[in-house]
């Protein structure tokens, strides 16, 4: 595309960055509350609980993934205040971020402004990134810190620009990426072996350390960072031999971020392929195809992984690829329009611009609630009007060890009101009095067995209520 140079007109594209920015912090905020929380907010809630030290945080959450996410929460809740929405706004907060730096990288990699705003407008309006904008957890802030890492990494390694601001954000960035989840690992690995190779003959001529270390210093300064925690992860992560993860799903896993209209979806995909030929063949700026490399380690190394050990291919851990997955799409939109006078490129551009960002914008105001999930809220506020039916009545949640968060859900929205009620494990139930007994979703053979035995002792009422995805049953028991 041609005309209008970043250069000639940044104050302007500044502006409109900007702009683009808070709409998508719009997007996010309008109905940051449109659903409950879900199994991993409820966990994160329980994980970082004003009664546990940051020392119980760390050993608790070290053993599973980076311990980082946890700390900043529970920072966040001693500064504002023990609730679940403060942490989507974090969210959303890192998504504002997420745009502004989006906005850079495409500053960095093309001549004009117009693919700039495609880039900013794709991640403003991608029902994923929406979505897990206003989810509290660490999705967004992966996302945030992954297109942070190929903002200092082109500035650093393909523009050859050697400044303290560069290399110590590369190496931050590649840090707080790998500590907020394990998966943050990968693109940085990736990067290191690009560099590797791509420097091999000046690592090969010089034997001076000081050289090689100033070369590899953002992945001295990450390694440096993680040797706290690095070494306890792995050893730690050696001795478990499985994960809830129960099937591969290669496809969700790698298309996770498209969600849009199939034919849209199938020009994205097209795009994609044409995107990584180009960089491959690096037609436009020499060494960009890490951006290639980096998704296909992403895929490849927990596929092999998962083919090994136990699968891990979970879709939304995918969110640290999907800013290189957007970088190939413009990369061959731009190419697309590359020949094609300057009038016609920015009408094509505008009508892309609208038609990308009508599913977005949609969900929002239309369908908030087009993503599947729990609704717990609504689950609990409907056993509480059958609990409140019932005088002096004890209730348990009834909680298979197959699925003690999933029951952790219930038990987290009714506890605040009613102080009788009682998460039971194991399958003890200890109540003598009239009991009601929460069923959620689907147990085993030998819960239900169990199950049924503990009802076969009461005079039995049932109450099913819908949960989004889960159902419920409330079973109102009375002593025979």
């Amino acid at each position: 595309m041609r005309s209008f140079d970043f250069n000639v007109h940044m104050k302007f594209y500044k502006i409109i960055l900007f702009s683009i920015a808070l709409f998508a912090c719009v997007l996010r905020i309008y109905n940051v509350d449109a659903f409950s929380l879900w199994i991993d907010e409820i966990y994160t809630m329980f994980a970082v609980h004003p009664s546990l030290s940051i020392s119980d945080i760390i050993n608790d959450q070290g053993a599973h993934q980076p311990p980082l996410f946890f700390i900043m929460s529970r920072f966040i809740f001693n500064l504002v205040g023990y609730e679940a929405i403060y942490l989507r706004y974090l969210s959303i907060t890192f998504s504002f971020f997420s745009v502004i730096v989006i906005g850079l990288i495409g500053k960095e990699i093309f001549k004009n402004i117009y693919m700039g705003f495609f880039l900013t407008m794709f991640v403003a309006t991608n029902r994923m990134l929406i979505y897990y904008s206003m989810d509290g957890r660490f999705y967004l802030i992966e996302f945030f810190f992954s297109a942070l890492v190929i903002l200092f990494f082109i500035r650093l390694y393909v523009k050859g620009v050697s400044t303290k601001i560069n290399n110590w954000g590369l190496g931050i960035s590649m840090s707080l990426g790998a500590y907020f989840h394990h998966f943050g690992l990968i693109p940085p690995f990736i990067l290191f072996l690009f560099v590797t190779y791509t420097k091999r003959k000046e690592i090969l001529n010089n034997s001076n350390f000081n050289s090689l270390l100033k070369l590899f210093k953002p992945f001295v300064l990450m390694l440096v960072a993680l040797t706290p925690w690095i070494f306890n992860g792995l050893i730690t992560g050696a001795k478990i031999n499985s994960y809830w993860l129960k099937e591969l799903d290669v496809e969700g896993y790698i298309l996770h971020g498209f969600n849009y209209p199939i034919i849209i979806n199938v020009i994205f995909y097209i795009l994609w392929g044409v995107g990584s030929f180009l960089l491959l063949r690096n037609r436009k700026i020499q060494d960009l195809s890490f951006v290639l490399f980096v998704q296909l380690g992403v895929v490849l190394i927990p596929l092999l992984f998962s083919f090994i050990k136990y699968p891990i291919l979970v879709p939304r851990y995918s969110i640290v690829m999907f800013p290189y997955v957007m970088i190939s799409i413009a990369f061959a939109f731009d190419e697309l329009l590359s020949n094609v006078s300057l009038r016609y490129s920015r009408l094509f551009l505008m009508i892309t611009v609208i038609v990308i960002s009508l599913p977005g914008v949609h969900s929002v105001f239309k369908n908030p609630r087009w993503f599947e999930k729990s609704q717990w809220r609504e689950a609990a506020a409907n056993i509480s009007n059958v609990v409140n039916r019932q005088q002096d009545t004890n209730w348990v949640v009834f909680s298979p060890t197959s699925g003690v968060r999933t029951f952790a859900a219930i038990d987290y929205y009714l506890d605040y009101k009613h102080p009788k009620s009682k998460l039971i494990d194991n399958f003890v139930v200890g109540v003598d009095d009239n009991v009601i007994l929460i069923e959620v979703e689907s147990y085993s053979k030998i819960a239900s067995d169990k199950f049924t035995s503990i009802l076969k002792q009461y005079i039995v009422s049932t109450y099913e209520i819908g949960a989004g995805l889960s159902t419920v049953k409330v079973h109102y028991c009375h002593r025979k």
